[in-house]
């Protein structure tokens, strides 16, 4: 399938989508004959209605039904092409992924409103990505962030100890990667964790702003810095 064949196809999905209904535009996709593009353009439509449209609800319906076509594609094709079936769980996975971050409210994109529902949604989904990740004896890195994840999405459900555990596995995993900068952010939101309960103490506070110091000094310090500013900011008021 060419570029130009894609762009065609995924007007075609949108003036569906708007004209017709969603059942209709994921039929037009799902008769495309290459799984793997067809995962594809569910994830260009995942990042179209989310930074587009700011639609929420149609980034978990397209995430959703994509999730389920790939990983039906790839039990399907187990047993004649392992190699296939892998890559197209590998896709849905990362469809799965993008649906649990998307549903979070901690980035506090302009237009995008989440509510309990939105946020349920996406912590199941970042369940998933975990067991996927395992399943695929994905590295390290992958299984970090989505502990991560699943410890934002329980932050936005205000469930601090839960939260807490799973930041802390993030940041064990990313110790795994070597991955300093993304060890002391999980730990940055575990800290963030006891901020925002009851047991908050001055040297918890303490301890959140000498690791921002160090964050600053490292590689994309900024950008993690940032990340954990605006997450307070959503969470705090």
């Amino acid at each position: 399938m060419s570029t130009q064949d894609e762009i065609q196809i995924k007007a075609k999905i949108l003036s569906t989508m708007k004209d017709v209904d969603s059942f209709a535009a994921i039929d037009h996709l799902e008769r495309q004959t290459d799984p793997l593009k067809i995962i594809s353009l569910y994830n260009q439509l995942l990042k179209y209605y989310y930074y587009e449209e700011r639609d929420i609800q149609a980034v978990i319906m397209m995430a959703r039904a994509g999730a389920q076509y790939g990983l039906a594609a790839a039990r399907t094709l187990e047993a004649q092409d392992p190699a296939a079936a892998k890559e197209l769980k590998e896709g849905a996975r990362g469809v799965i992924y993008n649906l649990a971050s998307y549903t979070w409210p901690g980035w506090n994109e302009p237009g995008i409103e989440i509510g309990p529902g939105e946020i349920a949604q996406g912590l199941d989904a970042a369940k998933a990505s975990i067991r996927l990740a395992q399943e695929l004896k994905m590295p390290p890195l992958r299984l970090s962030r989505s502990h991560w994840m699943v410890g934002a999405l329980l932050l936005a459900s205000s469930k601090q100890p839960e939260a807490r555990e799973q930041f802390e596995l993030a940041a064990q995993y990313a110790g795994e990667a070597v991955q300093p900068a993304e060890v002391l952010l999980s730990e940055g939101f575990k800290l963030m964790t006891i901020m925002l309960d009851s047991a908050n103490t001055p040297k918890t506070e303490a301890r959140y702003l000498q690791l921002k110091r160090e964050i600053a000094e490292m590689e994309d310090g900024e950008y993690f810095i940032a990340q954990l500013d605006t997450a307070y900011e959503v969470f705090s008021s």
